[in-house]
């Protein structure tokens, strides 16, 4: 049974999720340095109940190690990051983000909150796509709690979408 105590928590990372996915995307269209971004944002996470700490831990992290970030997304697509909808691009360094450095977080929780936010900010079909591309990248970072043997598929597709 879930305590009531957890419910906040899981509520103030879902808006942070949802304004660090805003900061991304403004970062990936014009490269505003994460000090803007923070500069932005924070005072708006604060009234919104959002967690400020969770916000800047992802934007920091995902802004700073982007290029590296990408070298891990790019085998998972079937196109260039530099020709992913920006939503879409953004929605991903998110999830990747906690499939790598959120152990604590289940990878399933992970997925589904990257297709709500796509759900909400993105493409109307876009789900579908980043959906194929994070289950990628779930099964390659995620392995173990997925059951997956080493150099095994555990019955599911290793590709990303086609």
């Amino acid at each position: 049974m879930t305590s009531g105590r957890r419910k906040p928590v899981f509520r103030k990372r879902k808006l942070a999720r949802e304004y660090t996915l805003q900061a991304l995307y403004q970062h990936l269209l014009t490269g505003t340095p994460v000090d803007e971004l923070c500069g932005q944002f924070v005072p708006i996470l604060g009234t919104s109940g959002a967690d400020e700490h969770y916000f800047q831990e992802i934007i920091q992290y995902t802004v700073d190690k982007g290029d590296e970030l990408r070298l891990r997304i790019e085998p998972c697509l079937n196109r260039s990051c530099s020709n992913l909808d920006p939503v879409e691009h953004a929605v991903i360094l998110i999830a990747l983000y906690e499939l790598l450095n959120r152990v604590d977080i289940p990878f399933r929780v992970v997925l589904n909150e990257a297709i709500d936010l796509e759900k909400k900010f993105g493409h109307p079909k876009g789900h579908t796509y980043v959906n194929g591309v994070l289950d990628c990248l779930a099964r390659k970072y995620r392995r173990g709690e997925i059951g997956l043997r080493p150099g095994g598929h555990g019955g599911g597709k290793e590709d990303g979408p086609q």
